[in-house]
């Protein structure tokens, strides 16, 4: 054998010797490697669960967001929906407004023109107020017929027109002296006075001319002259509606009268709803006697009763007393 089939032998030896020591180390290196690939596969497979859990949660999680996305979106359309029925709310509330605000003008408006009429009528019952009416009054006393023009104040009545009512028979002597018509129905006293001078009245007489002046006044019931029961007028209202029931003629007799110095006083006779007046004076007839004076009986409706008589269906009626206070 040459030194070339030595060298040959002794390569091939070699790579046979190489190749048995390769193959026994892979495979000492081989057998760490599989045991670390199954601990990353077993880490794997853990990852792989945990992963699987956490997307079945994120899947659980995402089937809730989208049913609250759901009602969400309902609660959305219904938002809006309310929205827009608001608006529409809104636009007629607006309209309304709108309306209101013209209606408003309007009124303001008419309201202007009101009170401009308002005050054009008011100059116009003002300058009515300051008319003096004149009443023209014929009546028979003593076979003569007897005439009389009496000029009352417009104003004046309606004063009294516009005065409440007392409400008890006490108070209706109140209404024969009232200071607001003093002035008036004094000079009307005077008038009387000078009259019956000139007349060569008695005081009998004189008496009885005023209540022949009253009485030839027209009876007039509550009802037809004002509304209500028991309505009495104070005495100018009397003259200037020319007339009223019992209680106003007698009132209208006692406040002639008081003025012209007498004492007088109502008398109520409830039990007959009548209404007449009482006179302390020096004469003969019917009377009714109060706190030690002789009340003589004045008749002031109908005509032709005299100082002292009285309509027979009255006597023996009991009657309260009223005097007129000074």
């Amino acid at each position: 054998m040459t030194s070339t089939d030595h060298s040959r032998s002794f390569l091939i030896l070699a790579i046979i010797l190489g190749a048995i020591i390769g193959a026994v180390g892979v495979s000492i290196r081989i057998a760490p490697d599989i045991e670390q690939y199954q601990h990353q596969i077993a880490l794997l497979t853990s990852d792989i669960e945990a992963t699987r859990s956490t997307l079945t949660s994120m899947n659980l999680s995402l089937h809730d967001t989208h049913s609250s996305l759901s009602t969400l979106a309902n609660t959305l359309s219904e938002t809006q929906s309310t929205l827009a029925s608001m608006n529409h709310s809104l636009h007629d509330a607006q309209a309304t407004l709108a309306n209101v605000n013209d209606e408003k003008v309007s009124l303001a408006t008419d309201l202007t023109q009101t009170q401009n009429e308002v005050i054009a009528l008011q100059a116009r019952i003002d300058d009515i107020l300051t008319i003096t009416v004149t009443q023209h009054y014929i009546w028979e006393y003593d076979y003569d017929d007897w005439l009389w023009d009496l000029s009352l104040p417009l104003d004046l009545y309606v004063t009294y027109w516009e005065r409440p009512r007392p409400t008890s028979w006490a108070s209706w002597s109140d209404m024969a002296h009232d200071s607001a018509d003093d002035a008036y129905f004094a000079e009307m006293a005077h008038t009387i006075d000078d009259t019956a001078r000139e007349a060569g009245f008695t005081e009998q007489e004189t008496v009885n001319y005023v209540i022949s002046f009253v009485q030839s006044l027209p009876y007039a019931a509550d009802n037809v002259s004002a509304p209500g029961n028991d309505y009495p007028k104070y005495p100018l209202e009397t003259l200037f509606e020319r007339g009223g029931d019992c209680e106003d003629t007698s009132i209208l007799v006692a406040a002639l009268l008081d003025q012209m110095g007498f004492d007088v006083a109502l008398l109520i006779l409830y039990n007959a709803n009548h209404c007449a007046v009482g006179i302390a004076i020096d004469a003969s007839g019917s009377y009714y006697e109060y706190e030690g004076k002789e009340y003589y009986y004045l008749e002031t409706t109908g005509e032709g009763w005299h100082l002292g008589e009285i309509p027979p269906e009255l006597e023996d009626t009991r009657a309260n007393i009223y005097p007129i206070a000074d």
